[in-house]
């Protein structure tokens, strides 16, 4: 499910549409962003009740903030040129995913969330620190690991029965034609730049 080709399209989409041209936003701005995804699937998500999304009322909100995190991620993965199917390799073969969350009662939402904040608050330490860890000959990126390790824990939503894949599908397709993401709205005095 977690694959290069979709890293590739999310960001081949995402420069189309303008999002990654001159200048190019800082690294910290785009690991803030999927901060900010992240917390907002953490206030759309009500301890008994259904909060539909406000883009696509059809999937709960909080799912589709994951998506939209989950989006961030694989664009970030595109524009750095990164493997993320190698990084996610790493992370399952030295355990750095450590929350488990194999059912959606294994953990309360916060700390899943948590979990997944840390993860992507290390993926920024290891790109400021430009650290490392080198594979069987291959040289990857600590921030790549980090982020791969977030990615894994979005997707343990497939194993609560969620179809993670079909909402980043459908909101992709949703962005792809909503206004505020159209070059000459974004181009407007407080447009939507990033």
């Amino acid at each position: 499910m977690i694959t290069n080709e979709l890293a590739k399209a999310i960001h081949q989409q995402n420069k189309t549409a303008g999002w990654w041209d001159e200048p190019v936003r800082p690294d910290g701005t785009t690991i803030a962003l999927i901060h900010s995804e992240l917390s907002e699937s953490y206030a759309g998500r009500g301890v008994f009740i259904f909060i539909e999304d406000e883009h696509l009322p059809q999937y709960a909100n909080w799912l589709v903030e994951l998506a939209d995190a989950a989006i961030r991620i694989y664009d970030f993965f595109g524009f750095k040129e990164w493997d993320v199917e190698l990084a996610l390799a790493f992370v399952k073969e030295n355990g750095i995913q450590d929350l488990v969350v194999d059912t959606e009662e294994d953990n309360t939402y916060a700390t899943y969330i948590c979990e997944i904040h840390a993860h992507v608050s290390n993926a920024l330490e290891g790109l400021r620190k430009d650290l490392h860890v080198f594979e069987k000959g291959n040289d990857i990126p600590v921030a790549a690991v980090e982020l791969a390790a977030a990615l894994s824990l979005i997707y343990a939503t497939v194993n609560w029965g969620y179809d993670l894949p079909g909402i980043i599908h459908d909101k992709r397709a949703y962005n792809a034609r909503r206004a505020d993401h159209k070059r000459e709205n974004r181009a407007k005095a407080n447009g939507k730049k990033f």
